[in-house]
């Protein structure tokens, strides 16, 4: 009978050990799944986390380009910090970190999240752009975009950047074509909808910058051309010289003539209703450090016509500051195009030009200092346009659009 009931005994103890053991599992289990739960609720928050880092992000580089970014900020249940870095005047990497659910690294379920995504600023100044065309940019065997800054002194040694930008609103394949060994320094970038893969052919030449799209087409508002009377031309032979005081002047043409100088002596405006040429080894410049030119060109409707015509060897400049000196081809306001600007071999412009109705054709060796809109550009070999980072803010309105060009997780 005792045997029976040590039996009895040892079994009942058996069972309840057993469970016991399949409790203690089944609690282990519970508190590994909760964790294991936690752990995914957190990395889940830990991401929408980083995705509202990148979203605020976005909303300041919106209203300020060089915001860089922000420590921790708490959302409740997690949070995110982000940092910008400028990659050049119109990129920005933006890397934002989502933490769950807290950045502090002891705190349970704790997970991070990082994501980094690359965004295009098109801002709406004129010149943001070292050269911008609506159609196609061709560049022939070694033409050169870089950029300088001109408030730092004059191109070349040190002062030479990579800020040199190029684009077009168009998105056909091979809107931008390099010829051999020709280089960009910065972004070459293409039209809405575009494919950069297509639309920008390089072959074995270089762009330093990034190949993207914009977002939505750059606004290229045309000029008027302002009412006014023309009653004459301005005409000088031959190695003549000739000063021009301030002010505002009305031309039926410019013709100035091999050898020959213009010399503007303060702040002057020409309105010239046909064309606008200096000869070979002219000059068209001013006489004070601070003086400023605007030139206007009404132009015709041909576009194979120059109206803008630069001989070999000739000079347009307001004391080298690109800032100081404005080309405008307005077109007659009826016809697609407004002629073409030609700036024929070992030229020098220094300026910035706007003529969204023109062809712009660069003859070899010749060298833009400033900045460039046109219908189109044609850079014949060697030719160089160095872009004039001053010219960035001029005209420029606020803010711009944001362009979201890449996005992955790290």
């Amino acid at each position: 009978m005792r045997a029976v009931r040590g039996s009895v005994f040892l079994g009942c103890c058996v069972v309840m050990t057993v469970m016991v053991v399949l409790g203690l599992t089944t609690t282990v289990r519970s508190l590994t799944e909760q964790r294991v739960a936690q752990r995914s609720l957190s990395l889940a928050k830990s991401f929408h986390a980083a995705e509202a880092g990148t979203d605020a992000a976005l909303t300041q580089l919106a209203q300020d380009p060089s915001w860089s970014g922000v420590g921790y900020t708490s959302l409740g249940t997690g949070g995110y910090e982000v940092s910008v870095v400028s990659v050049s005047s119109t990129i920005r990497r933006i890397t934002a970190t989502g933490y769950s659910p807290s950045n502090n690294a002891s705190a349970e379920g704790y997970q991070s999240r990082r994501i980094e995504s690359t965004v295009l600023i098109e801002p709406s100044g004129p010149f943001d752009y070292g050269l911008f065309s609506s159609g196609a940019i061709h560049l022939d065997s070694n033409a050169l975009v870089d950029s300088y800054d001109s408030q730092l002194g004059v191109y070349g040694g040190t002062n030479v950047g990579t800020e040199g930008d190029v684009g077009s609103n168009s998105a056909l394949a091979g809107t931008i074509t390099l010829d051999k060994n020709s280089l960009i320094t910065g972004n070459a970038i293409i039209g809405p909808g575009g494919d950069p893969a297509t639309a920008i052919i390089a072959g074995s030449s270089q762009i330093l910058g990034l190949k993207l799209s914009l977002s939505t087409a750059k606004e290229l508002p045309g000029v008027t051309f302002p009412s006014g009377t023309a009653t004459s031309a301005l005409v000088l032979a031959n190695g003549k010289v000739q000063i021009v005081p301030a002010g505002t002047y009305w031309y039926t043409s410019v013709q100035v003539g091999s050898n020959a100088n213009v010399l503007v002596a303060g702040d002057a405006t020409f309105y010239v209703e046909s064309s606008f040429t200096l000869n070979s080894n002219s000059q068209f410049v001013t006489t004070c450090a601070t003086c400023t030119i605007a030139i206007y060109v009404k132009g015709t409707g041909d576009a194979a016509v120059p109206v803008v015509q630069l001989d070999s060897n000739s000079l347009l400049s307001a004391a080298s500051d690109p800032t100081q000196l404005t080309l405008y081809v307005t077109g007659d306001g009826q016809s697609a195009s407004a002629g073409m600007i030609d700036l024929d071999s070992n030229t020098q412009f220094y300026g910035a030009i706007y003529a969204p109705l023109s062809l712009l054709n660069m003859d070899s060796n010749s060298d833009l200092y400033g900045a460039v809109v046109a219908q189109s550009v044609e850079m014949d070999s060697n030719s160089a346009i160095h872009y004039d980072v001053e010219l960035n803010s001029v005209g420029s309105g606020s803010g711009g659009h944001l362009s979201l060009q890449s996005w992955r997780e790290l």
